[in-house]
């Protein structure tokens, strides 16, 4: 992109830095391709999880990314797809743990349900 001498002293910036592959022309051409793009803090505010949880998803492969002049982005629909995923929230709990937990706690309504039948 070329611009007049006149041009350029109304767009200093743009004159010095408009190349014909800039990052704004990758990034058209990528939404394009992909659909909405986001950045990853946008992503680590949608998720509620933080940008270096995101950064590890990401090198896993549990979310699609596309490079755009070197930044990670994320389409919508991958992160839509992530989130629609159920998994459970928290640590994982012990192997038997929910089996024991729920007899534990029938019992003792069984016994509350008795007492105050009395």
């Amino acid at each position: 992109m070329e611009f007049t001498a006149d041009q350029s002293e109304l767009f200093p910036v743009l004159s010095s830095t408009a190349k014909p592959k800039s990052w704004f022309v990758q990034w058209i051409e990528a939404t394009e391709k992909h659909g909405p793009l986001m950045s990853l803090p946008m992503v680590a505010t949608t998720a509620a999880v933080s940008r270096q949880r995101i950064n590890t998803l990401l090198n896993e492969g549990r979310i699609a990314w596309v490079d755009v002049a070197g930044n990670r982005m994320v389409p919508v629909a991958a992160l839509d797809l992530f989130l629609s995923e159920t998994r459970p929230i928290g640590k994982p709990l012990r192997p038997g743990f929910s089996e024991k937990f729920t007899a534990i706690m029938n019992e003792r309504r069984s016994e509350r349900i008795k007492a105050h039948q009395k």
